[in-house]
Formats: C-alpha cells, sequence, structure tokens
C-alpha cells in the first residue's frame, strides 16, 4: 500500500508543468522534489516538502484496520527570484488539485528570503486526505 507521503510526492513528479520546471535532465527523469530536506548544493528551483501533522480515522466500513488520513503538509519552493518560486508553488498547488487519490485543501501560504542561501521561498500549507 501507498502511503499518503509517497502519493504526495508521485502527485508533485507527475505533473508535467511543475516536472519542465525542476526535472534533472536525466535518464529516466527525476526531480528536484524532497522529501524533508534538499540536499546541498541542489540545482534551482527545487521543492521541500514535509509532513507537520495529522491523524489516521477509524471507520465501521475499514477491512483490517484500514482507515482515513488526515495530513497537514507544508511545501516550499526555493528560487533565485520571488516571481520564479511563485511560478512553482503554482504548479505545486494545480499538481495536487490534480491528483486522482488525494483530497486536497489549501490551508495558507507565505513568502521568504533567506539571508544564509540567497534564495526566495514560497511556502504553503495543505490539509490532504488520503485512502
Amino acid at each position: 500500500m501507498t502511503t499518503i507521503t509517497e502519493a504526495v510526492k508521485a502527485a508533485l513528479d507527475a505533473y508535467a508543468p511543475l516536472q519542465a520546471q525542476v526535472g534533472n535532465g536525466d535518464s529516466p527523469e527525476t526531480y528536484r522534489i524532497h522529501p524533508v530536506i534538499a540536499p546541498q548544493d541542489t540545482d534551482k528551483p527545487f521543492v521541500v516538502f514535509h509532513k507537520i501533522s495529522g491523524e489516521r480515522l477509524l471507520t465501521l466500513s475499514d477491512a483490517g484496520g484500514t482507515g482515513v488520513e488526515n495530513m497537514r503538509y507544508r511545501i516550499t519552493a526555493y528560487d533565485g527570484e520571488l516571481i520564479d518560486a511563485q511560478a512553482v508553488m503554482d504548479n505545486v498547488r494545480k499538481a495536487l488539485a490534480a491528483a486522482a487519490t488525494l483530497s486536497v485543501w489549501f490551508q495558507f501560504e507565505t513568502d521568504d528570503y533567506e539571508l544564509d542561501t540567497g534564495l526566495y521561498s514560497v511556502t504553503q500549507d495543505y490539509s490532504i486526505w488520503y485512502k
């Protein structure tokens, strides 16, 4: 069974406009979309996502103890210009909305600049339901 984190990563990896922005140009194609932390010296732009809270719900119709997960994810796009990071996050939002296996509710967005890296970041939080 696929975990919710795997489903989120798969949804982001599968969205062609986001692939065009964060693709590595290798074969088979990989993308600069990383759980929790990006490797040092990752090319720009890149995306980092992590689970910040959540719960697993069990229902009477669930067989074998499986249930529905509602997790809150924080997703951040990094780039050298704010407008470019915003464009990446726009495609992150569209990728999640297009994911057939996820029910996604946008929570908030914030912009930032990191002095130590010289990168702009755009962060969005989502409530994501998955079964």
